[in-house]
């Protein structure tokens, strides 16, 4: 059977996608025999009789989403829909048990696999400037990481910012787009920012070797975060709150800091500037830990045997 695309991210190309894919591409094709793997429990109640059903979650159960009909089947307690569900992280698996009242049948049918990366190859960084990067769509803390730049674009004349952030990743972008218009517009017109809009994930990987500061005033309930992994790889500085599974993704090894919606502009000020001045002063030496722990933790070298054992686990009935 294999992987199972439903009709919202069949054409998109966020980090759900890459993961997806990534998974699809490197399981030899005999790994899915007898098994539907989606992230859509519709798609999976049309799955043929007798093969293995695993739901593959990947956004939150509070989200808008939360109200799509495959949804109502975790509400409504229809677990004979799939045989296993896989969550990215911890801290989403126990959302959903939380959200979902889970009893002791469904722990045992759940499991938590991270997501993966290809490692990114260690490089020099550029020492002409101090190049922060955002890596994700505006939504997440784009306007944030603006406002606060500007102001710290005047105490740092050495600083500038590039992003690469657009809903044109995702199927139907143009009206949440459109929502954001006046701030894409005014990063294109600073001439301390470097608005990249869309990009492939191969050039956004190139753009973080010469890149210095991960910025991610995240307000967004990352279940995992693809973008954050990719720049703990790259040898970047990485500056978040410690909000939803970042705190997981993160391993404790980044600058976290403590979320507070009400003044997260201030905070994530004062913890930006931070970090400025640590790679000012050189104050790095923990990258290459940090770089060697993302690399081997969230390496696609160390997933698929991973995800080998439990599809093999599920199809013979080892899970329960």
């Amino acid at each position: 059977m294999g992987i199972v695309y439903d009709a919202m991210n069949l054409t998109a190309n966020g980090g759900t996608e890459l993961m997806m894919r990534g998974l699809e591409s490197r399981l030899p094709p005999n790994a899915f025999d007898g098994i539907v793997l989606s992230r859509s429990l519709e798609k999976l109640a049309e799955a043929p009789t007798g093969v293995k059903r695993i739901f593959w979650a990947h956004e939150v159960p509070a989200t808008p989403q939360s109200d799509m009909v495959e949804y109502q089947h975790l509400a409504q307690q229809r677990w004979q829909h799939f045989d296993a569900m896989v969550c990215v992280s911890n801290w989403q698996m126990l959302e959903y048990a939380r959200s979902f009242n889970f009893r002791w049948p469904d722990w045992q049918r759940t499991r938590v696999m991270l997501n993966a990366i290809d490692p990114i190859p260690a490089h020099e960084k550029p020492k002409d400037k101090i190049r922060l990067v955002y890596t994700s769509s505006p939504q997440r803390g784009l306007k944030i990481l603006y406002d606060v730049f500007r102001d710290l674009a005047d105490e740092h004349e050495d600083i500038e910012l590039e992003v690469f952030s657009s809903f044109k990743l995702y199927k139907n972008p143009l009206e949440n787009d459109r929502t954001f218009h006046e701030l894409f517009e005014a990063l294109e017109a600073d001439p301390r920012v470097i608005y990249r809009g869309i990009a492939t994930n191969s050039e956004v990987r190139e753009a973080l070797t010469r890149c210095h500061i991960f910025a991610y005033p995240c307000i967004w309930g990352e279940t995992s975060c693809l973008s954050l992994i990719e720049a703990m790889s790259a040898g970047l500085l990485c500056v978040h709150p410690n909000n939803a599974a970042l705190f997981e993704t993160a391993c404790g090894i980044t600058n976290m800091y403590h979320y507070p919606p009400e003044h997260h502009k201030e905070v994530f000020y004062r913890e930006l500037n931070n970090v400025i001045w640590q790679w000012k002063r050189g104050n790095v030496e923990h990258l290459g830990a940090q770089k060697a722990h993302a690399d081997r933790v969230y390496s696609w070298e160390h997933r698929v045997p991973q995800w080998e054992r439990l599809l093999s686990d599920i199809r013979d009935g080892r899970l329960l």
